[in-house]
């Protein structure tokens, strides 16, 4: 939560937090709501590799231009 006058928390690669992406289906099991994605601000984020997990289903796989 941000107070008024607050900046938002910074998020980064070493604290292994996770974003979610509540309209994203899953890979897998095609439900939406469940989809997150590991915070990666190194070279593999800027890259577009970024680990995924679905919290529906419990799989997990890399995002990335060639497993898209």
């Amino acid at each position: 939560m941000t107070l008024p006058g607050n900046s938002p928390p910074k998020y980064s690669a070493e604290t292994g937090e996770w974003g979610h992406l509540p309209n994203e289906p899953c890979r897998f099991c095609r439900q939406p709501g469940g989809v997150h994605f590991m915070i990666d601000d190194g070279p593999e984020g800027r890259s577009g590799h970024q680990p995924m997990r679905c919290d529906l289903c419990k799989r997990t796989w890399e995002a990335g231009e060639a497993t898209a």
